[in-house]
C-alpha cells in the first residue's frame, strides 16, 4: 500500500489503480465530490456576503452590492449638504443630470484601488463595461468617465474620514512613499510640477509625495495625511495625533529628538 506522500506525486490514473477500484466506480465517485464541493464553496460564499451586507464592522470592499450601498449612504447626506457650503459667483449654470449618480462613481474609483487592476483605463473598459454591464448599464465612455473624477475628490476624503476607525488606546504610525514617476524621468515630469519633491527611506530616493498613516491593532484607519517627498518623518506627528490617547509605536526615525 503506498504511502501518503507518494500518492500526492501520483497521476488521476496511477490514484485508481493504486486504490484497486474500477473505472466506472472511480469516475461516478469523483463526479460526487466535486459536486459536493462546488455546493459547499457556494455556499460559503452566500454565506460571506450575507455577513459582509448585515456587519458593518467587515470592509464594505468584499462586495460590491455592499460597497454601493455604503457610499450611497453617505452620499445622500453629504451631496445636499455639499451644495449648500458652495460658494455661488451669482451666475446660473444649466446643471445637466448625469448618467451616473456620484455614488456609482465613487463605488467604481474605490473598486479599482480594491482590484488587482494597475491600469485604471483596462479597469473600466474590461471590468466595469464588460463584467459590470448589468450593475452599470448606463456605463459611459471612458473619456467621459474622466472628466468627472476631479468632481468626486472631496466627497472621496471625505467619505475616507467617515470610515476612520475609533482609538482604543494602542495605535501605531508610519509612513510610505508614493512615486509619481521614475528617478530618471524627474526632469520631464509636468502633472505634479511644484507639489511633488525628491524624498529618501530606507529603499533609496524616490520622486513624489509621503503618505502617513496612523491605525489601531485591529488594523482600523486613525488618521492619514499627505505630504512632499522631501518631510521629515516627524513633521505631521502632531496633527496626526490630535485627538488620540493611549501609546503610539513607531520605528526609531520618530523617536529622535522633536517627538515626544
Amino acid at each position: 500500500m503506498p504511502t501518503y506522500e507518494q500518492l500526492q506525486h501520483l497521476s488521476t490514473e496511477q490514484f485508481r489503480r493504486a486504490c484497486g477500484v474500477k473505472l466506472q466506480t472511480f469516475n461516478r465517485l469523483v463526479e460526487v465530490l466535486t459536486e459536493r464541493e462546488f455546493w459547499i464553496r457556494k455556499e460559503k460564499e452566500k454565506a460571506h456576503i450575507v455577513e459582509v451586507v448585515t456587519n458593518p464592522r467587515l470592509s464594505p470592499m468584499s462586495s460590491l452590492e455592499a460597497l454601493f450601498c455604503h457610499v450611497d449612504d453617505f452620499c445622500r447626506i453629504f451631496e445636499p449638504l455639499w451644495h449648500q457650503a458652495l460658494l455661488s459667483s451669482g451666475k446660473k449654470y444649466r446643471r445637466r443630470q448625469r448618467s451616473f449618480s456620484l455614488s456609482e462613481v465613487m463605488t467604481i474609483l474605490i473598486a479599482f484601488h480594491q482590484s488587482h487592476y494597475r491600469n485604471f483605463k483596462h479597469f473600466y473598459l474590461i471590468k466595469v463595461k464588460c463584467d459590470w454591464q448589468q450593475e452599470f448599464p448606463l456605463a459611459v465612455s471612458y473619456q467621459r468617465f474622466v472628466t468627472w473624477i476631479p468632481s468626486s475628490l472631496i466627497p472621496l476624503c471625505t467619505y475616507l474620514r467617515r470610515c476612520f476607525g475609533q482609538c482604543t488606546g494602542i495605535s501605531f504610525i508610519d509612513a510610505t512613499s508614493i512615486k509619481v514617476c521614475h528617478n530618471r524621468r524627474i526632469s520631464q515630469h509636468r502633472v505634479f510640477e511644484g507639489c511633488a519633491a525628491r524624498g529618501k527611506t530606507s529603499v533609496g530616493w524616490f520622486f513624489g509625495f509621503k503618505l502617513h498613516l496612523v491605525i489601531n491593532e485591529r488594523g482600523e484607519l486613525l488618521n492619514v495625511q499627505v505630504t512632499p517627498g522631501n518631510t521629515d518623518d516627524r513633521q505631521p506627528v502632531v496633527e496626526l495625533w490630535q485627538d488620540l490617547w493611549g501609546k503610539v509605536f513607531a520605528d526609531k526615525g520618530y523617536s529622535r529628538q522633536g517627538v515626544g
